[in-house]
């Protein structure tokens, strides 16, 4: 099996490039610039640089040459003028589609929880079962989550093998605040979900190992207070948000989320209810040695 891996370069595409080395396989990555080459030339020499770009379909086109499945992070979506995000989040997933469909390679999809939209009412537990609405409260950002993922289904439609990965906000030593995020309330404390970028680098390869395919599948490591958030945020980078300055209106701006819900994710997947995911103590600990 050979992989080509696309995407956001550091969460969590260098964790699955790793664990996919260390089982030898044939991993390449697709790359465009020379920042982006001296990064991926630092996690292995075994790593192959592949030249191209997701908006340049003829090189897209040869670096899909030889390769059996390409593993595309789409997590990070910013917040930009719609256009500007459709064609940065949304254009390049239907490139890629489109070419996974007319060279028969197989495509794992990691993408946000933004994707199901914003939940208007109470309900227990959010699984792959939660379908989008339509509604007022849906951003710019769920949007545009779940148009990219649309274009995954539509690939699947048209007969291409994919899955679909969707992950809570992903943490690692380089905190990635713009990603997927979904604050909770219960029992009166404000919690995160969050995904240990580790947990969720293993979690995919075990659903390609086991090949898993023309589904999505919710991964999220766990809940964690927000003080704690805020407290690893300070640790780690040096910039605290002041989250609890301004109260709630505060928490959205920093995060990009026009809504505080009560959300609970779980996945159905047996792989998923079976992973042993990594305590919020393990998280904290790597992510910030000094934290407690």
């Amino acid at each position: 099996m050979v992989y080509l891996l696309s995407g956001s370069k550091e969460i969590p595409e260098s964790y699955i490039a790793q664990l996919l080395l260390k089982q030898n396989t044939l991993v390449k990555v697709l790359a465009n610039t020379a920042e982006d080459k001296k990064y991926y030339q630092g996690i292995s020499p075994e790593l192959q640089i592949v030249e191209g770009s997701l908006e340049d379909v003829f090189s897209l086109d040869e670096a899909l040459s030889s390769i059996d499945m390409v593993i595309h992070s789409n997590m990070d979506i910013k917040e930009e003028r719609f256009e500007k995000m459709r064609h940065s989040y949304v254009e390049k997933t239907t490139n890629l589609v489109n070419l996974c469909l007319l060279k028969t390679v197989k495509l794992c999809y990691i993408g946000s929880v933004l994707a199901l939209g914003v939940v208007k009412k109470q309900v227990d537990d959010i699984d792959e079962n939660f379908k989008w609405e339509n509604q007022p409260l849906q951003t710019d950002r769920h949007r545009i989550a779940n148009l990219a993922e649309t274009e995954v289904w539509r690939g699947i439609e048209e007969g291409l093998e994919a899955l679909i990965i969707n992950s809570t906000l992903c943490l690692s030593p380089k905190l990635d605040f713009q990603g997927s995020l979904s604050a909770i309330k219960k029992n009166g404390q404000l919690k995160v979900s969050y995904t240990d970028v580790r947990d969720l680098a293993a979690a995919t390869l075990q659903l390609l190992d086991a090949n898993e395919v023309n589904k999505k599948v919710i991964v999220d490591t766990g809940k964690m207070p927000l003080s704690k958030f805020t407290e690893l945020n300070t640790s780690s980078n040096g910039s605290r948000f002041g989250l609890f300055q301004s109260g709630k209106q505060k928490l959205l701006a920093t995060f990009g989320i026009e809504n505080l819900i009560d959300i609970n994710y779980k996945s159905k997947h047996p792989l998923m209810q079976n992973f042993q995911f990594r305590s919020m103590e393990d998280t904290c600990s790597w992510i910030s040695p000094t934290t407690t």
